[in-house]
C-alpha cells in the first residue's frame, strides 16, 4: 500500500510537471536553452516546484538540472506517466462528439470501452 501510495504521488507530481511545462512557454524556452547554466536552471526549477512536488521527485529534478538534462524533464514525465497507467492497467480516451454527451450516453460508452479494453478508462471530452 505504501508503495501504491508513493508511485500515486508520484504520478500526481509528473502530471503537475508536465501540464506547467505545456503551459508556460518560458519555462520551455529556458530549459531548452543551451546558454543557461544547468545551476540556474536547478534553481528555477525548484523555485517553481520548491514544496509541491514530493521529495523523491524533486531529487530526480535537481539531478537532471545539475547534469545537463532538464530539457528533458517533459519527456521524462509523459514517459513515467504512461508507465503508470500500463502498471496500473488504466487507459486515457478522449472521447470527442458534435454535440454534448448526454450522462446515460457517456456512462454507456464508458462502460463499452472498459469491457473491450479491460482496464480503468480516464476519460476527457471535447465537443466539435
Amino acid at each position: 500500500a505504501e508503495e501504491k501510495s508513493k508511485l500515486e504521488a508520484i504520478k500526481n507530481d509528473f502530471t503537475f510537471i508536465r501540464d506547467t511545462y505545456s503551459q508556460s512557454s518560458e519555462l520551455r524556452a529556458v530549459l531548452e536553452s543551451p546558454v543557461i547554466n544547468p545551476f540556474k536552471k536547478k534553481t528555477i526549477l525548484s523555485l517553481l516546484f520548491g514544496n509541491k512536488i514530493s521529495e523523491t521527485t524533486a531529487k530526480l529534478v535537481d539531478l537532471l538540472a545539475v547534469k545537463g538534462r532538464a530539457e528533458l524533464l517533459d519527456n521524462i514525465a509523459y514517459e513515467f506517466i504512461d508507465l503508470y497507467n500500463k502498471h496500473t492497467n488504466r487507459v486515457q480516451v478522449h472521447i470527442s462528439s458534435a454535440t454534448p454527451l448526454a450522462p446515460a450516453e457517456r456512462h454507456q460508452l464508458i462502460s463499452r470501452i472498459q469491457n473491450e479494453l479491460k482496464s480503468t478508462v480516464e476519460v476527457t471530452e471535447s465537443t466539435n
